[in-house]
């Protein structure tokens, strides 16, 4: 994965983490882009990005930035939102701890078939 493409896809997890928390705008193109990676690719984003702030190249001006990284809770509920309900917009917080409220008739299997029961 290219450094690039591990900044955009953090910066969307992080932005559909704020809007769930109403500090965003709630954009379909972050959450497409969500839904288009497995677990696997969003940890492994993170972790790059995580890895490129530790030692990040100057630029010109000799400063660097940095780039928000999400907690692993966080890109568990963006996975689950985007891959198991048809609408888990609902998220709450408490302490720690991040909570996906999802309707039990909307959940689907990966494969996109309906759940029974």
């Amino acid at each position: 994965m290219t450094p690039s493409t591990a900044r955009e896809i953090v910066g969307s997890c992080v932005r559909q983490g704020l809007a769930w928390e109403g500090l965003f705008e709630d954009l379909e193109a972050d959450r497409k882009l969500i839904s288009e990676c497995s677990l696997a690719e969003l940890m492994e984003a993170n972790e790059l990005v995580r890895m490129f702030n530790e030692a990040p190249p100057p630029k010109a001006d000799g400063s660097t930035s940095h780039t928000v990284i999400c907690a692993d809770r966080l890109i568990a509920a963006l996975y689950v939102a985007a891959n198991f309900s048809a609408d888990a917009g609902v998220v709450a917080t408490c302490g720690n701890r991040i909570v996906v409220v999802c309707d039990k008739s909307d959940l689907r299997r990966n494969d996109g078939d309906e759940e029974e029961g």
